[in-house]
């Protein structure tokens, strides 16, 4: 998707090349935009205005803008307050060291005077603004465009699939440019979860993500056909056909010669870009999230037995007991073709997922942790010196405040008071350092309304994930990773209110966060903690555990952390502090057995006795911590 180079030949190349495959030529890269602005939301915002432009990307705040690796820019953005002590510096910074490139400021019709009198080539109001500005500037569209090469790879992983095609009389770059408002105004028109495609000089590709009857497609594909003969104002371009095709045997059937001869032209090489993402494999859990978290037992009767069983509850797993000789056959039949159906949406999903957090890679300055909390983090990853690590923490009277009070608090229950930060943090370790130096950046970074509540959900996980570690006489990374498993979930509220908002709503009226989410959200909650816990160098392991704790069984058999943190989230949950309605039930029957085989306890029994002891615990350190 937007990976080649276009030569002037007529050639679409891989966006690496630096040489036309066809006759050689050097190739023009793709445009950069550098954005610089002062307030992490406002950037937030505007990075994801300007990645329609499909021009590569980068943001800085003022204070990191470096120039090293830039190579050529084409525009940079600034959407910086024009009172700004070191407003001066930094322009004469940009204009020594990228003088080639346009400058554009984002500000208030009452500042415009103030940013000409300082050189900048273009003012506008709003990032929407300047996305237009752009792409009058620059040749590129913000269309998913793909080379005949790359549609044929993609599409390959989708056999059996009902795709609609849509062809015009005349569709080279030229009609395409033309066309652009239209094919936008039809993109942006489709649920999140449909894929797009166009391919110049051949056709439009849309999959539907909803694959479970052929009803749904005939109306997506009439809804297509109203829409483009509703905006379609060019005189020289009509529409030939829309017309559905169910892929067979990997191979299009809708492709004349004619238009296989001409797409040769555009591409002889395949996508780097479609080998790195791979083959785009459906997962279960993208389904099960979906639609079957009461139906699994049912499914385990079904020849679909090895791909349920690692998702079983412990409520599925009664049913089963109860249920042995279940023989419905048209139940069965009913649910195994609904589940078939739904793992193809899977594909689809898993797909715009993949899209959604590779797309967090140009947001990194946005994403990073503060400098103090990234430094302990470092230091401790690394076994650097106690004493350093102090030093460090010392920097942040947050970090030292916090770390001062847990380490005063009864959760320890120490006989005199702990006045310095070194020896709180004698007593609380290295883990319990990095999770209160996360939990404090978690604060700083994310401020929407729901965040507040997620702090505390978090926190309430840390403090079950202790007790149970303290019962269960074992040190595992689930504090930790109790502080981190909701990163995601805060990325979301900050970043993507109105989405989350809704996901909250649905919830809140007896839905599961996770599942209502799928239909919502562009990439599930967990993964998008991985993705963050990367960037932030959390171990590796530790990354893993935050983005598998739902279905344990997916991640291990045997490592006790996992197996702690799913089940302190289940237990925060009940308890009420996550939007939802849980039960123990809803625990993992795996989860169930580990702690019975491996320490002797059934968790169940364990909860009810110990409940309003949980709920102390959690209930005191959520006062210390929150």
């Amino acid at each position: 998707m937007n990976s080649f180079i276009k030569c002037e030949c007529g050639c679409y190349n891989p966006k690496d090349s630096k040489y036309c495959v066809c006759c050689g030529k050097a190739l023009k890269q793709k445009g950069s935009i550098v954005a610089v602005f002062d307030d992490p939301q406002r950037g937030f915002v505007l990075l994801k205005h300007l990645k329609k432009t499909s021009l590569e990307v980068k943001g800085f705040k003022p204070s990191n803008l470096t120039f090293s690796d830039l190579g050529e820019v084409d525009f940079v953005v600034l959407d910086i307050d024009p009172k700004f002590r070191e407003l001066s510096v930094l322009l004469r910074r940009i204009s020594e060291n990228l003088s080639r490139s346009k400058l554009i400021a984002i500000s208030k019709k009452g500042y415009f005077a103030i940013w000409d009198k300082l050189g900048v080539d273009i003012v506008a109001e709003k990032p929407s603004d300047v996305v237009e500005i752009i792409k009058k500037e620059f040749a590129y569209s913000d269309l998913p465009i793909y080379t005949m090469k790359e549609a044929e790879a993609f599409l390959k992983h989708f056999s059996d699939y009902n795709v609609i095609f849509v062809k015009f009389n005349r569709f080279d770059d030229a009609k395409i440019f033309n066309l652009h408002h239209l094919l936008v105004g039809l993109y942006y028109s489709l649920k999140r979860s449909d894929i797009f495609m166009v391919v110049p000089n051949a056709y439009v590709a849309i999959i539907p993500s909803n694959q479970k009857d052929g009803r749904g497609v005939k109306i997506l594909k009439e809804k297509v056909e109203v829409y483009i003969k509703e905006h379609l104002t060019s005189d020289d371009i009509s529409l030939n056909s829309v017309e559905i095709v169910q892929l067979k045997n990997n191979k299009k059937e809708i492709s004349s010669q004619k238009e296989i001869i001409v797409a040769k032209e555009y591409s002889r090489q395949e996508s780097s870009e479609d080998k790195a993402k791979g083959s785009h494999k459906s997962e279960p859990v993208f389904a099960i999230l979906k639609a079957f978290r009461s139906q699994l037992g049912k499914l385990y009767f079904t020849s679909l037995r090895k791909k349920v069983e690692p998702y079983l509850t412990l409520g599925d797993a009664k049913w089963i007991a109860e249920n042995r000789n279940y023989s419905d056959k048209e139940e069965i039949e009913r649910l195994t073709e609904e589940f078939t159906q739904l793992e193809k949406q899977s594909k689809i999903l898993k797909y715009t997922e993949e899209e959604f957090l590779s797309s967090l890679d140009g947001n990194v300055e946005i994403l990073s942790l503060p400098e103090v909390q990234s430094n302990i983090i470092m230091l401790i990853n690394r076994d650097a010196s106690f004493n350093r690590i102090v030093r460090e923490i010392k920097k942040d009277p947050a970090i030292s405040a916090k770390i001062l009070k847990l380490a005063n608090s009864a959760f320890f229950g120490l006989k005199g008071k702990v006045k310095s930060v070194e020896k709180a943090a004698v007593v609380l370790g290295s883990q319990e350092i990095m999770s209160i130096s996360l939990s404090v950046s978690c604060l700083n970074k994310f401020s929407s309304p729901f965040i507040k509540d997620l702090y505390k959900y978090a926190i309430a996980t840390y403090a079950i994930a202790t007790f149970l570690e303290d019962k269960l006489q074992v040190v595992t990374s689930a504090p930790l990773t109790a502080i981190l498993h909701s990163i995601g979930y805060m990325f979301y509220a900050q970043y993507m209110k109105d989405e989350f908002s809704e996901v909250v709503n649905r919830a809140k009226n007896g839905g599961v966060f996770e599942s209502e989410a799928v239909d919502v959200l562009p990439a599930r909650a967990q993964e998008v903690s991985y993705k963050l816990a990367t960037m932030w160098n959390i171990p590796q392991r530790v990354a893993q555990i935050i983005r598998d704790f739902l279905y344990p069984k997916r991640s291990s058999s045997f490592d006790a952390s996992i197996y702690v943190l799913h089940t302190s989230v289940l237990f925060a949950r009940i308890l009420g502090y996550m939007w939802g309605s849980y039960s123990i039930d809803d625990i993992s029957y795996h989860a169930y057995k580990v702690f019975l085989d491996r320490f002797g306890i059934n968790i169940v029994k364990f909860f009810k006795e110990h409940h309003e002891e949980l709920k102390e615990k959690s209930s005191n350190m959520v006062a210390v911590l929150a």
